[in-house]
C-alpha cells in the first residue's frame, strides 16, 4: 500500500511539473525525466544475457544453482521495500530542490519489472528441464524393451544396456547420478528420475515436481504387459 501511494504521489508531482511548463511556456525550464528508457533497456538486456548464460550451462545441476542465485539476486536484493524507499527519497529530493534521482528510480523500477517477468522465465526453464528428463527416461524404457524382447527378461541393472542398446549409462539430469532402476516381483521394472524436488518418491510419477517415471512390463508369459 505504501509503495502504491508513493508511486501515485510521484506521478502526480511529475504531472504538475509538466503542466507548469505548458502553462508558463518557460523554455528555460527543463523537466528532468523520472525514468531513463535507455538505462532500463540496458539493465533488462543485462538480465537477458544472464538468463542465456544460465541456459547454456552444460550440467542441469549447475544450471539450477545458477538460476537460484540469479533469482535471489533480483528478489532478495531489490524487493518492494527498496523500491518504496527509492521513491520516498526521490520525493524528498524533489521537494528540497535537489532534482530527481533518475538513475536510482530507473534501476529500482526496472528491477520491479524484472521481478514480474521472472516467474514466466522460471516456468519455461523448469518445463524444458522436465521435457529433457522425460526424453532420457523414455529412451531408457525403449532400450529396456529391446533387451527384454531379445533376452526374455529384464536386466538386473541398466548398466547392462550399454553399449548394445544405449551408448552410455543414462543419467538423471536432476542429480547427475544414474536413473533409479528397480525390477519388481512380477517381472516388470520401473526406471525414473527423482524430478525437480530431488527426492526419491518411489517412482510415483508427478508432472509438477516429483518423479518422472516409465514402467516396462514383464516379458510375455511373465505377467501383465
Amino acid at each position: 500500500m505504501a509503495l502504491e501511494q508513493s508511486q501515485l504521489l510521484y506521478l502526480k508531482l511529475e504531472k504538475q511539473r509538466h503542466e507548469f511548463v505548458l502553462e508558463h511556456g518557460d523554455e528555460d525550464f527543463e523537466v528532468e525525466p523520472m525514468f531513463d528508457v535507455n538505462q532500463s533497456l540496458r539493465q533488462l538486456n543485462g538480465y537477458y544475457d544472464q538468463l542465456l548464460s544460465i541456459m547454456r550451462e552444460p550440467e542441469a545441476a549447475e544450471q539450477r544453482q545458477a538460476w537460484d542465485r540469479f533469482e535471489q539476486e533480483v528478489y532478495a536484493s531489490y524487493g518492494e521495500p527498496y523500491l518504496a524507499r527509492a521513491i520516498i527519497v526521490g520525493l524528498f529530493q524533489l521537494a528540497t530542490g535537489q532534482g530527481i534521482p533518475t538513475r536510482l528510480l530507473t534501476e529500482k523500477l526496472t528491477l520491479k519489472l524484472a521481478q514480474t517477468l521472472l516467474p514466466t522465465a522460471g516456468a519455461a526453464e523448469r518445463t524444458v528441464a522436465r521435457n529433457d528428463t522425460r526424453r532420457v527416461v523414455d529412451a531408457t524404457g525403449l532400450a529396456l524393451l529391446g533387451y527384454r524382447d531379445q533376452h526374455g527378461e529384464l536386466p538386473g541393472s541398466i548398466d547392462t544396456l550399454v553399449p548394445t542398446y544405449l551408448d552410455a549409462v543414462p543419467m538423471d539430469p536432476y542429480t547427475d547420478r544414474e536413473l533409479v532402476y528397480r525390477v519388481n516381483d512380477d517381472g516388470s521394472a520401473l526406471v525414473y528420475s527423482v524430478g525437480e524436488n530431488g527426492q526419491d518418491d518411489g517412482g510415483v510419477d508427478d508432472y509438477r515436481e516429483g518423479d518422472i517415471t516409465i514402467r516396462v512390463g514383464p516379458p510375455p508369459g511373465g505377467g501383465d504387459q
